[in-house]
């Protein structure tokens, strides 16, 4: 059986265990692996017989024996390398460390000690190859479940600030093709979304409409007809008593009679009746005057409180707009809205009155 002597790096059969590096000895451990390859390392880990107190060991040119004193840390390498601790080399060494296992192997070189240490049974060191996983498919689940997936992501987390319908449609024919398990999971988020995007239409659309200043029953009404016809414009919204009053001039310095013809609220309103009389009293000089009678209609106007001419008309009060003339817009569409109370075409557009929050107050009524 040969043995390895430490003081001249051989064993006692007289083949070589390493190469001297400079400034230490190759005793010991790191002696015996100093210098040689990653396969002879794995060479010289190769294991015979023999436990962790003594035994065999074949290494790069024979068989070494275990001895007193240093052999443990041989031991300690096997130890590692079983556990799965050790790969690809020797685990990093201190300097402190360094210089004491250099004097613990010199000490050992000049006592002559033989050291020879078991090794386990095909030690391999470095990575090993994981093993191929296979993944069960779930029964039902479809061969592109994951490109309708990767498609249905792209319809929900888009970027743009709201989904079209083709997209809202085109998402519930992907989710049609899923397991039955997982189509309600994908039905949640995509509506959840459109919820969003509705929020924020309604919120930018009230932002929009802000400007006409409506009451809260008109901007509903207002909102949903935006919502159902984008291409809606609209003219008009809340008047102050002078613009109301230069609204309603042209029409009468057109037609004497268009109060009492147009007006819903004329017949119960004196002061209306008033502004007839003197119109009737002065056609012949106020026919096509329209600031003459705007001058008259803006006097009455401000001696009347702000209940008094929501009576009379719905403007003043913010519950009437007037939109210009879409084609795709028509009396049934516009008498659909939330809280509408008349729907009048004008010759250049539609007058829209909604609902007053108190239902026991009378519904003011203007066809302008």
């Amino acid at each position: 059986m040969a043995t390895y002597d430490r003081a001249d790096a051989k064993t006692t059969d007289g083949q070589p265990s390493a190469t001297p590096q400079p400034g230490g000895s190759p005793a010991g451990v790191r002696g015996a692996l100093r210098g040689l390859s990653y396969g002879e390392q794995v060479q010289l880990l190769a294991v015979g017989d023999g436990g962790p107190g003594g035994g065999e060991v074949a290494g790069a040119g024979g068989a070494a024996t275990r001895g007193d004193g240093d052999g443990g840390t041989m031991a300690g390498v096997a130890a590692l390398v079983t556990s799965g601790q050790l790969g690809g080399g020797l685990p990093p060494m201190s300097k402190r460390t360094e210089r004491k296992a250099h004097r613990r192997e010199e000490r050992a070189a000049r006592r002559g000690e033989q050291v020879a240490v078991p090794v386990p049974e095909r030690a391999t060191l470095g990575p090993q190859p994981a093993a191929e996983v296979k993944v069960a498919v779930p029964q039902g689940r479809s061969a592109d479940r994951t490109a309708d997936e990767l498609a249905l992501e792209m319809i929900i987390y888009d970027p743009a600030p709201s989904l079209t319908r083709e997209q809202v449609a085109e998402g519930e024919g992907l989710i049609a093709k899923l397991p039955e398990g997982e189509m309600a999971t994908w039905q949640k988020r995509l509506q959840n979304r459109v919820a969003r995007d509705k929020a924020r239409e309604e919120q930018q659309l009230r932002a929009q409409l802000a400007v006409w200043q409506l009451a809260p029953e008109a901007l509903e009404g207002a909102v949903a007809l935006l919502k159902e016809v984008p291409s809606v414009r609209i003219c008009s919204g809340r008047r102050t008593r002078s613009v109301e009053a230069a609204a309603w001039a042209p029409w009468i310095a057109k037609n004497q009679f268009w109060m009492k013809e147009m007006l819903l609220g004329y017949a119960g309103s004196a002061e209306l009746q008033e502004v007839q009389r003197w119109v009737n009293e002065n056609w012949a000089k106020v026919s096509g005057d329209a600031a003459a009678i705007s001058t008259k209609l803006r006097a009455t106007f401000e001696a009347l409180s702000d209940a008094e001419l929501g009576k009379l008309s719905q403007h003043p009060a913010g519950y009437a707009i007037d939109i210009n003339l879409d084609p795709a817009l028509n009396a049934t569409v516009l008498g659909a809205l939330p809280n509408i109370a008349q729907v009048v075409k004008e010759p250049d557009h539609w007058h829209l009155g909604f609902k007053i929050a108190d239902a026991g107050a009378k519904q003011p009524g203007s066809g302008l």
